[in-house]
């Protein structure tokens, strides 16, 4: 099943509707037996983005911009219990934001 939460929600993310549908880009929140996942797409091309959102690859046209959205794509799903499934990462590809003492770090579904 595939929907997008209400903007009430907590699980609304104002980085994936907001800033990347103006770009063509959109991020896509499922659901199956009451899991909650979100295809991020484009937003991050590597694992270390999570811990430095600033470092940008170079299929980020517009840095600054590609910086605010992964940001607040962290802020929004950081330890939400919503799984990523980024469209970039290595095998398994798939895991969870957790705040760190330094910002932010992805664990993989294996490793969690």
């Amino acid at each position: 099943m595939i929907r997008r939460p209400p903007r009430s929600t907590p699980l609304y993310s104002s980085a994936a509707s907001d800033v990347y549908k103006r770009q063509g880009h959109i991020c896509i929140l499922i659901e199956s037996d009451g899991v909650l996942g979100v295809m991020s797409g484009d937003i991050f091309h590597h694992p270390i983005q999570c811990a430095e959102p600033s470092w940008n690859s170079c299929f980020c046209v517009d840095r600054l911009r590609a910086f605010e959205t992964r940001s607040r794509f962290l802020e929004d799903y950081a330890d939400s219990g919503v799984m990523v499934l980024p469209a970039h990462f290595p095998t398994p590809g798939v895991g969870w934001i957790n705040r760190s003492e330094d910002g932010f770090s992805f664990n993989f579904i294996y490793l969690s």
